[in-house]
C-alpha cells in the first residue's frame, strides 16, 4: 500500500508541471493581446482626430472659397477688398492645416481649387491697382477743380501737376482729365484748341467748361510776345470769332433748355388741372348722391312737413356743400398752378441771367451796328407779340421773356411792365378781335336772359328764374332806338332789367361796328347778375385793347429806329 501510495503521488506532480507552464504561457499571451489592443486604439483615436481636424480644414477652405466668389463679383469698394483678402488669408490657413497632415489641396478640389486660388489673388491685386487708380484719378480731378474755383495761381498748377504724377504713377490713362492737366503749362497748344474753338478741339474732349480765362491769357501773352501788329490783329478776329462761336453755342443751349422747361411746364400745368377737374365732378357728384339720399329720407321721415321746409332745408344744404367744393377746388387748382409758375419764373429768370451776361460780353459801343442790333431786337419782340396777339396764346411771362434790356433794345420790355399786373398775370390766352366778337355774340342771348330773370333764392328758384330769363329773352329783340334804347314788345320789364337791355342793345350795335372800346364802355353800366356773366368777356376785351395799344407804340418805336438807321 505504501508502494501504491508513494507512486500515485509521483504520478500527481509530474502531472502539475505541464499545467502550471501552461498557465503562464496563457497569461503572457493576454497581456501581449491587451497591449496590442490598446496600440491600436491609440492609433485609432488620433487617426480619428487627424480626420476631425481634415475635415474642420476642408469645411474652412470651402467657406473661405464661397466667400472669395461671392466678394470678387462685387469688390467696388474698398471694405468689400479688405474682406476678400481676408477670405483669402482663410484659404491659406485651411491649405496649410490640410498639408500639415499629410493631405494635398488635390483631396479637397483637385487642381481646379489651386487655380482658383492662385486666380482670386491675381484678381484681388488687380481691384486694388483699380481703386488706386480711382483715388488717384479723384485727386486730379479735385486738384483741377480747386484751381479753376479758386484761380489759384502758380500754387493751383503746382498741385495739378503732383496730382498727374501721382495719377500716371498709379497707371492712370488717357482721359479729359490727365489730357487737361498735361495742357495747362503748354500755352501754345492752349492758344491753337482756343482757336479752333471748344467744341471742336481735339486735345480737350469734354472739358471746355473747365478752363477758366485767365489760362487763355496767359496763353496769348506768351503766343503772342514775338508777333508783329498785323499778325496781333490777325490774332484778334480769330479769338474774337472764336468766342463768338462759342457763346453761340452757349446760347443756343440755353434757349433749348428754356423751351424745354416751357412744355414741361404747359403739360404739367394742364394734367394738374385736369386732374383737379376730374376730383370736383366726382366730389360734387357723391356730394348730390348723398343731399338727394338725406332729403329722401327726411322726407320719408318727417310726411307732416312742409313742402317748402323741406325744399329750403336741401336748397341751404346744396349751396353751402357747392359753395365749400367749390372754394377748395379753386384753391387747390390756384395753388398748383402758381407753384408750377413760380417754379417756371425762377429757372426761366435763371437762363436770363445768363443770357444777359453773355450779351454783355458780346456787345461794345454804341454805334450804328447797336443800333441794327436794337431794331432787330425790337422787331423781333414785336412779331412776337402781334404773333399772340393774332393766334390768341397765353402771354403768361411775356415780360420775362423778353429779357432786362437797355436803352431801344428794352422798349417793348419796359412797356410790358407798365401794363397792370392781371393783364399779363393772366395764363389764359388773349383773345383777337374777331374771337371777341364771335363770343359776344355767343353770349349776348345768356346776358339778356339772366337781365330779364326774376330775383330768386335757392337751387329750384334759380333753376325757375334761369328758364322763365330765357324764355323772355326769346320773345325781346335788342335794338337802339334815336332817343332812349327799348325793346320791341310794350311790355317792358322792370327799371333794372330795362336798363341793362339797353346797355346790351348799344353794345351790341358798337360790336358789329368793331368798336371794341365802345362797347366795353358800354357794359360798364350792366349791373347785377347780368354784369357778373358778362365780366369775364370784359376782361378779355380789356386785356386785348390794352395790348393792341402797346403793340401801336411798339411799331411806331420801331418805325423811328428804321428812320434813324436810313
Amino acid at each position: 500500500m505504501n508502494a501504491v501510495g508513494v507512486g500515485m503521488a509521483e504520478l500527481l506532480a509530474g502531472q502539475e508541471e505541464p499545467l502550471a507552464s501552461t498557465e503562464s504561457a496563457e497569461q503572457n499571451l493576454d497581456s501581449e493581446i491587451q497591449n496590442r489592443l490598446q496600440a491600436l486604439l491609440g492609433s485609432a483615436g488620433r487617426r480619428l482626430t487627424e480626420l476631425e481636424q481634415a475635415a474642420a480644414a476642408a469645411d474652412a477652405w470651402r467657406n473661405a472659397r464661397n466667400l472669395l466668389q461671392a466678394g470678387l463679383g462685387e469688390a467696388g469698394m474698398p471694405e468689400q477688398l479688405a474682406a476678400c483678402e481676408s477670405a483669402f488669408e482663410d484659404l491659406e490657413a485651411a491649405e496649410s492645416a490640410l498639408a500639415s497632415l499629410g493631405l494635398a489641396v488635390q483631396d479637397a478640389g483637385g487642381t481646379e481649387a489651386t487655380a482658383f486660388a492662385a486666380d482670386a489673388q491675381q484678381r484681388i491685386a488687380a481691384a486694388w491697382d483699380t481703386q488706386a487708380r480711382a483715388a488717384a484719378l479723384a485727386r486730379l480731378d479735385g486738384a483741377l477743380a480747386a484751381r479753376f474755383e479758386q484761380n489759384d495761381g502758380d500754387t493751383g498748377d503746382s498741385s495739378v501737376a503732383a496730382a498727374l504724377a501721382a495719377a500716371k504713377e498709379a497707371g492712370v490713362g488717357a482721359c479729359p482729365s490727365v489730357a487737361l492737366a498735361e495742357l495747362l503749362p503748354k500755352g501754345q497748344e492752349l492758344r491753337e484748341s482756343l482757336l479752333r474753338g471748344l467744341e471742336e478741339s481735339e486735345l480737350l474732349p469734354g472739358i471746355r467748361s473747365r478752363l477758366a480765362a485767365e489760362d487763355f491769357c496767359r496763353a496769348a501773352e506768351a503766343s503772342s510776345a514775338q508777333m508783329d501788329d498785323q499778325q496781333l490783329q490777325a490774332e484778334a478776329a480769330s479769338l474774337a470769332a472764336a468766342l463768338a462761336r462759342h457763346k453761340a453755342w452757349q446760347t443756343q443751349q440755353l434757349q433749348r433748355k428754356a423751351n424745354a422747361a416751357k412744355e414741361q411746364l404747359k403739360s404739367r400745368t394742364f394734367q394738374r388741372a385736369q386732374q383737379e377737374m376730374q376730383d370736383l365732378e366726382v366730389q360734387k357728384s357723391a356730394a348730390l348722391a348723398v343731399r338727394l339720399k338725406a332729403a329722401e329720407e327726411a322726407a320719408g321721415l318727417q310726411a307732416d312737413r312742409s313742402v317748402a321746409e323741406v325744399r329750403a332745408a336741401v336748397d341751404a344744404a346744396t349751396a353751402k356743400q357747392s359753395e365749400e367744393l367749390n372754394a377748395e377746388a379753386t384753391a387747390g387748382i390756384v395753388a398748383g398752378v402758381s407753384q408750377l409758375r413760380e417754379d417756371f419764373f425762377v429757372r426761366l429768370s435763371a437762363l436770363q441771367s445768363s443770357l444777359a451776361q453773355m450779351q454783355e460780353v458780346m456787345d461794345s459801343g454804341r454805334g450804328p451796328q447797336q443800333r441794327s442790333q436794337a431794331s432787330n431786337s425790337l422787331s423781333a419782340a414785336l412779331l412776337s407779340l402781334e404773333g399772340a396777339l393774332l393766334e390768341g396764346r397765353a402771354l403768361c411771362g411775356t415780360a420775362a421773356f423778353f429779357g432786362e434790356g437797355e436803352g431801344d433794345a428794352g422798349f417793348v420790355q419796359r412797356m410790358l411792365k407798365q401794363l397792370p399786373e392781371e393783364t399779363l398775370g393772366d395764363s389764359r390766352p388773349v383773345p383777337s378781335e374777331p374771337q371777341l366778337r364771335r363770343s359776344f355774340a355767343d353770349r349776348l342771348s345768356d346776358w339778356s336772359a339772366a337781365a330779364l330773370a326774376p330775383p330768386a333764392d335757392g337751387l329750384l328758384g334759380r333753376m325757375a328764374a334761369g328758364v322763365l330769363g330765357r324764355a323772355l329773352a326769346g320773345l325781346f329783340a335788342l335794338r337802339v332806338a334815336p332817343a332812349v334804347p327799348q325793346a320791341e314788345r310794350p311790355d317792358c320789364p322792370s327799371e333794372a332789367a330795362r336798363l341793362n337791355l339797353v346797355a346790351l342793345a348799344l353794345a351790341a350795335e358798337l360790336v358789329e361796328r368793331g368798336d371794341l372800346h365802345g362797347a366795353l364802355t358800354a357794359l360798364q353800366k350792366l349791373t347785377g347778375e347780368c354784369r357778373l356773366r358778362a365780366e369775364l368777356w370784359m376782361a378779355d376785351a380789356r386785356r386785348a385793347l390794352l395790348l393792341q395799344q402797346t403793340v401801336r407804340a411798339a411799331r411806331a418805336k420801331a418805325s423811328c429806329l428804321n428812320s434813324a438807321l436810313l
